[in-house]
């Protein structure tokens, strides 16, 4: 069986920065989410749109400085690490922390990302055991 495709969004729909097929720039507020993805309605969403857990401000930022950052070939997406130091129950944050160490293609990438995974893995299980935002 195959996956349906996403419709195709009309301009209002673009999240900012992003480019329409027709090559303009999407400028101005972040749109709502097209009605296909109304459910998520209440959560917090990254610069793209997507749907994104609850998470403290300054961690959000730099979610959307990584995300913004990679896609442009930016050193502000360096600042994930940072931000997953700062609040290692941010599950995103320590998955992208992890993803940049390994970027690096250097030898000791696999060892410091490990550590950005394990947070990650203890961020999500506990997110899993107390899904209404508790504490453990």
């Amino acid at each position: 069986m195959h996956a349906r495709a996403a419709p195709a969004l009309r301009a209002s729909e673009y999240p900012v920065g992003l480019r329409m097929p027709n090559g303009r720039m999407v400028s101005g507020q972040v749109p709502r989410p097209p009605p296909w993805l109304r459910y998520h309605r209440g959560m917090q969403h990254d610069i793209l749109g997507n749907p994104v857990a609850a998470m403290r401000e300054p961690a959000m930022r730099a979610v959307d400085d990584f995300v913004e950052g990679f896609l442009g070939y930016e050193s502000r997406a360096e600042g994930i690490v940072a931000a997953a130091d700062a609040d290692p129950e941010c599950c995103i944050a320590n998955v992208y922390a992890g993803f940049m160490w390994m970027l690096l293609e250097a030898p000791e990438a696999a060892q410091r990302a490990s550590r950005y995974l394990a947070a990650a893995e203890r961020a999500a299980s506990t997110r899993a055991a107390h899904p209404d935002g508790g504490a453990p």
